[in-house]
């Protein structure tokens, strides 16, 4: 693939009103993108005000990278004033994302808390269908992030969009006239979390994933799964930037950092550059990366 391909960035949190700040010790680093997101709720943030600063007064006159995306990761199901929240920052987001340039937002679908999956799905059809018709109006994507969050299909706090399966049951519970407005944001750690062979999962999605994470995961020996940074993991991104490249893909892949032990702390931005230069030679032809042993699970 040229180099003119699928942009490699990473992630930076927006919360505090730190983007801009954080988005500038990011220049010459080679990250090609950014994508902005805030934990739980924007709080007292102006995503407009944000933007305005990123462009008019970056952090030692630096602008960083272009932002590409951005991202609410909250509980929109809850009945309290955290699912409250987290629905007015998300269509605070759907009503900016243009003054940033943007058209993807990332998000977690919520849950409601403790209870099995299926209890929860009324609530995200209802959710959804307001959130999705706002999206349709201001020309933005939602991508459902797939991070299980310590849940299950018995219970959990966070988030439904965990697998293939139940991607499959969210996609359904919505009128087909959202199918534009709805698609994943995809990352393979979490499915080798899980079980499953992110290979099989990313051929039979293809088509529904709107951005990617860049976070790996490997398998010890003695079992253990840990998240990893891309090239550090079992994941053949090479692989994956072919099959995104056939399939059309419009969007970024930006690094998920602060998870791999071996490039934490100080050493966490010089982890996230080395791992942004393996993901651009995967996308380049100039490398290839470990050929993937699929798991038990290939839903």
């Amino acid at each position: 693939m040229s180099r003119e391909g699928i942009p490699v960035g990473t992630m930076v949190r927006g919360n505090g009103g730190k983007a801009p700040g954080r988005l500038g010790r990011l220049e010459g680093r080679g990250f090609e993108c950014v994508q902005i997101h805030w934990w739980a709720g924007l709080g007292a943030d102006d995503p407009a005000e944000t933007a305005r600063r990123i462009e008019d007064d970056p952090a030692d006159g630096r602008p960083g990278p272009p932002v590409r995306s951005l991202a609410l990761y909250g509980n929109p199901l809850r009945r309290d004033s955290e699912g409250d929240e987290a629905r007015r920052s998300i269509e605070a987001l759907i009503d900016s994302a243009a003054v940033f340039g943007c058209s993807i937002i990332g998000l977690f679908t919520g849950r409601i808390p403790g209870r099995p999956w299926e209890d929860s799905l009324p609530e995200f059809t209802r959710v959804f269908e307001s959130l999705a018709a706002r999206a349709a109006d201001h020309d933005v994507t939602l991508a459902l992030e797939n991070c299980p969050m310590g849940g299950d299909d018995a219970s959990g706090d966070w988030n439904l969009a965990y697998s293939p399966a139940a991607w499959e049951r969210l996609f359904n519970a919505l009128p087909s006239r959202f199918a534009d407005v709805l698609g994943l944001e995809w990352e393979p750690a979490h499915l080798i979390g899980l079980g499953y062979d992110p290979l099989a999962a990313l051929d039979s999605w293809k088509d529904r994933i709107v951005h990617v994470h860049g976070k790996d995961a490997r398998i010890d020996a003695d079992g253990t799964v840990r998240q990893t940074l891309p090239g550090n993991g079992s994941t053949p991104w090479d692989v994956i930037f072919a099959v995104l490249k056939r399939s059309g893909y419009g969007g970024t892949v930006d690094i998920e950092g602060y998870h791999d032990a071996d490039w934490s702390g100080d050493r966490e931005l010089d982890g996230q550059q080395r791992a942004a230069a393996y993901l651009r030679d995967c996308r380049d032809g100039v490398r290839s990366g470990p050929r993937w042993s699929a798991g038990e699970n290939t839903e």
